[in-house]
């Protein structure tokens, strides 16, 4: 169990020390700190305990962060809903200055992905070997940490949950220059220009590359690109293309 414990830590300070260049730190996350205070939800000590349990009792060894191993696609998709979760409740926390109407989008968009979760999750685990009941009580803790307002809790248990679900890096990756065309014909139209007015904008994606961790936006590009009823309402990308995009947005806009 100590083990455990200890890969548990490594993996979730990854999550947590994670910058532009898929890379971590070695600063800790305060997972076990003083016992929560009694409250109607499941506590962060309590949510730990029982990831820990499933952990223990299927004799799973916690996957290494930013892995490029093979991944299951509804596992894959979970890791990548869950860092979105994670991003979004992070901006709530440390960006006091949003305004309202972004605020209320974020707020929207963490809900949505949180009523989605336990279908989700229910099918990644599937591919995973978690033990779902365990799993859906996890969910239930964080849908009402997020109720009930504790972002600072909510952040710590997702960080949990992005560990046991980690997202895993593909492999392959799309040439610049047929990178540089899929965003003039793709992406350009709406995120050069990003209308801030609205709750959810379609934010400069140089920026957002450049600000956000490497692997909450490589998430985004996986679980917030949409087609249309010409390409199919799902993500037109595939991986490779998705990779010489995130490349393409690392090295700036060209001049």
């Amino acid at each position: 169990m100590k083990n455990l414990s200890q890969r548990f830590s490594l993996a979730t300070t990854a999550i947590d020390g994670e910058n532009t260049g898929f890379a971590g730190t070695n600063r800790s996350v305060p997972i076990f700190g003083r016992p929560p205070k009694p409250t109607a939800h499941i506590g962060l000590r309590q949510f730990t305990n029982i990831i820990f349990m499933v952990l223990a009792v299927l004799g799973l060894s916690l996957p290494v962060a930013d892995s490029a191993l093979a991944q299951g696609e509804h596992a894959r998709r979970a890791g990548a809903e869950i860092r979105v979760i994670l991003g979004d409740a992070r901006r709530l926390v440390n960006e006091p200055t949003l305004s309202q109407q972004h605020r209320k989008g974020l707020n929207d968009r963490i809900r949505g992905g949180l009523a989605g979760l336990e279908i989700l999750l229910r099918m990644a685990d599937q591919e995973t070997g978690n033990d779902h009941r365990v799993i859906s009580k996890a969910i239930t803790g964080l849908r009402l940490s997020f109720a009930d307002n504790k972002l600072v809790e909510f952040i710590q248990q997702t960080k949990v949950m992005a560990a046991l679900y980690a997202l895993q890096l593909p492999v392959v990756s799309e040439l610049p220059g047929r990178a540089q065309t899929l965003y003039d014909e793709l992406c350009a139209g709406c995120h050069d220009e990003p209308n801030l007015k609205v709750e959810r904008p379609a934010l400069n994606l140089f920026k957002q590359s450049q600000n956000q961790p490497s692997m909450e936006f490589l998430a985004r590009l996986m679980v917030g690109v949409r087609g249309d009823k010409v390409t199919g309402y799902g993500n037109p990308l595939s991986d490779a293309q998705i990779m010489g995009l995130v490349a393409y947005f690392k090295a700036g806009k060209p001049r």
